[in-house]
């Protein structure tokens, strides 16, 4: 990923009549990041800065997404809907498909064994006849196309990276920010960990990341506040079928059966209980370091879930929230821009709505450091 000082930010988010959105910022820059090297081709689609056809794919078929409980009838039933979302998911798909015959004809002619992106890998196995089962059992030999198979396979595997981490990560990224704006004092400790890492050049940030990401492991600070904005503001939960011998016992004792239902995990329930935090509702980032951390109770924390069905990209997540953090946090502070009065939740002007994004996908002013 390239890091672009933008010399129109002033422009672009200050304006003073037009409340920007950064969660679009933001979920163009991750976009970007998950799309160029995990999952396509290593290239930079500049979608910080110019219009990308699949960024904008996505986002508008995440737009036309319908989960149920939307309260508006006209926009649940939407006529429309279908064929929009359609078209989008061909779009989508077309783009991916041409992506996928790009690198496997640049795979075969290079041969790249250094390069370790999902595609890559995918690649090998392919190739070389280990993937688990059967699948390609007819495959254990040089092969010189990609086999339809295989490409159906691979198309759904990659568009789940791209639509689970597209929102979610920009969420979760948007609200790390935001709550670093309202404790300078973690920011400036944040601050103090990147000057202690990397060079006191925020512009070379990106090229040491490049040239040695392990780096990204010497920052647990930075991992701390991460885990606490993912504790207090959780961007995703999961539902388990219900089985008929499990049921679930509430606090005065009573007895649920699930058997037909489905059973939703509520990480927000979990992480902000009493039973399980010390000041639930407080932003502690050092709750997550030295002894604090054994302190915190096994499955309290399920911001990706738990057990052996938690989240496939969650270390995914991870990196990108720290190289954006990495770029971001010592240059800018992005702070809240909701009118005073306005509503909120419980004191919270930025609560979650329904894709667990801030409320008005979060208005704000960036001001440099």
């Amino acid at each position: 990923m390239r890091y672009h000082q933008n010399e129109n930010v002033d422009r672009q988010f200050n304006d003073g009549h037009h409340r920007a959105s950064f969660t679009v910022y933001i979920l163009s820059f991750s976009g970007a990041a998950l799309i160029s090297y995990s999952c396509l081709r290593e290239e930079d689609f500049d979608c910080q800065r110019t219009a990308n056809e699949l960024v904008d794919g996505i986002r508008k078929q995440i737009r036309w997404l319908s989960f149920g409980a939307e309260p508006n009838l006209f926009v649940r039933y939407h006529p429309l809907r279908p064929f929009i979302h359609w078209y989008y998911g061909s779009k989508v798909n077309s783009i991916v498909s041409r992506s996928l015959d790009d690198s496997f004809e640049t795979f075969k002619k290079k041969e790249d064994a250094s390069s370790r992106s999902i595609v890559n890998l995918a690649f090998n196995a392919f190739i070389s006849g280990k993937t688990e089962g059967d699948l390609v059992a007819n495959t254990r030999h040089r092969t010189e196309e990609m086999e339809p198979f295989f490409k159906k396979i691979c198309l759904p595997q990659i568009k789940l990276f791209l639509f689970s981490g597209h929102d979610t990560t920009s969420s979760s990224i948007c609200y790390t920010l935001y709550l670093l704006s309202k404790h300078p004092a973690a920011l400036k400790a944040v601050q103090q960990e990147l000057d202690t890492v990397f060079s006191a050049d925020p512009t070379q940030i990106s090229r040491q990341i490049s040239e040695n990401p392990h780096l990204l492991n010497n920052l647990p600070y930075i991992t701390a506040v991460i885990k606490e904005s993912l504790r207090l503001f959780p961007t995703v939960s999961s539902t388990r079928d219900g089985e008929p011998n499990f049921s679930v016992t509430d606090a005065q004792g009573r007895n649920f059966p699930t058997e037909n239902f489905l059973v939703w995990v509520n990480p927000h329930a979990v992480q902000h209980s009493t039973d399980l935090w010390d000041a639930p509702e407080e932003f502690i980032p050092e709750r997550w370091l030295g002894e604090r951390r054994k302190e915190i109770k096994r499955g309290a924390w399920r911001s990706f879930e738990h057990g052996p069905r938690n989240c496939i990209g969650q270390e995914l997540a991870m990196i990108e929230s720290k190289i954006v953090l990495c770029l971001v946090v010592r240059d800018f502070v992005v702070r809240d821009d909701y009118k005073t009065g306005g509503k909120d939740i419980h004191g919270e002007k930025a609560y979650q709505v329904q894709l667990s994004q801030p409320a008005r996908d979060l208005p704000c002013r960036i001001e440099r450091v």
